[in-house]
């Protein structure tokens, strides 16, 4: 629905509207409107996307309430871990094979260490792909 948004929008408005302006908030809101009404959703996903369509952000994953109700549909994975159920100090690797040792919380992020000391901070989900963690058992 996200990116009919964007479509309906620039049908209507061109290069007035902004990409995720005033409009096409209220197009994506319009747009998600159907699915409320076949009532498709559960209860809790459904509060969720309600709460988030007040303001809708570019991103989805922006939104750590709404994220958490749609990853509870997911099918278990052992071997995926959140940055937020990590301990302080436990490191991890990610897909792409850096490694990392999870710091304290910054506001909504964490700050992680990469082993060749470079300092990232990572939101709280950014570890739904597959990890290794070393000092937790």
């Amino acid at each position: 629905m996200h990116e009919f948004a964007h479509l309906h929008t620039w049908n209507l408005h061109k290069h007035k509207a902004k990409p995720h302006g005033a409009e096409w908030k209220d197009n994506f809101k319009k747009m998600m409107q159907p699915f409320f009404e076949k009532d498709i959703f559960p209860a809790d996903v459904k509060h969720a996307i309600t709460s988030y369509l007040n303001n809708p952000a570019a991103s989805s994953c922006s939104d750590l309430t709404l994220y958490r109700s749609l990853r509870k549909y997911d099918a278990p994975k052992e071997d995926i871990h959140t940055v937020e159920k990590l301990p302080i100090k436990a490191m991890f690797k990610l897909k792409d094979g850096r490694i990392f040792r999870k710091e304290e919380k910054l506001r909504k992020r964490y700050k992680c260490v990469e082993v060749s000391s470079r300092i990232f901070t990572l939101s709280n989900f950014y570890l739904n792909t597959k990890i290794a963690v070393w000092g937790e058992r």
